[in-house]
Parts: C-alpha cells; structure tokens; sequence
C-alpha cells in the first residue's frame, strides 16, 4: 500500500480564531500540509500557545526532582 502524498499546493492560507484570545491568526499552507498527516487544527494563537508552555515549564521546574525529595519536616534528601 503506498502511502499517500500531500502536498503544501494543495492547502491554501485559513484564517482561525484563537479559544483563548479571540485573535484571528493565520494556519499557513504548509502548517495545514505538516498537521494532516496527525489529523490535528490549531486552536490557539501561536502567542498564546507559547504562553501556555512558558506556564508549564514554571511549574514544572519548582517541583523538586527525584533526587531531592522534600520530607515533611522540610529537610532535603540528597
């Protein structure tokens, strides 16, 4: 079975509305043509999509690590 061939022509400029922000943003062809093949649509602006990561790498980055695991009376192990 050969696997199907897109290509970046055969998608045009769309135009979506972020859920968070309500901004229009631009889905360029060759965003559209990179995404079908996983089947996904944006829905967030590429700022706010940022936003979100810049979020959850904060977060992220204040839990302790393995290696330093904080006991109940505060004092760090390792």
């Amino acid at each position: 079975m050969q696997p199907k061939i897109i290509k970046v022509s055969d998608f045009s400029d769309k135009q979506l509305f972020c859920v968070d922000c309500g901004c229009e943003f631009t889905w360029s062809s060759p965003e559209q043509a990179s995404s079908k093949a996983k089947d996904l649509t944006p829905r967030r602006s590429a700022a706010n999509h940022a936003a979100i990561f810049r979020r959850l790498s904060l977060v992220l980055d204040d839990r302790p690590s393995a290696g330093q695991a904080v006991h109940q009376d505060g004092g760090k192990n390792g």
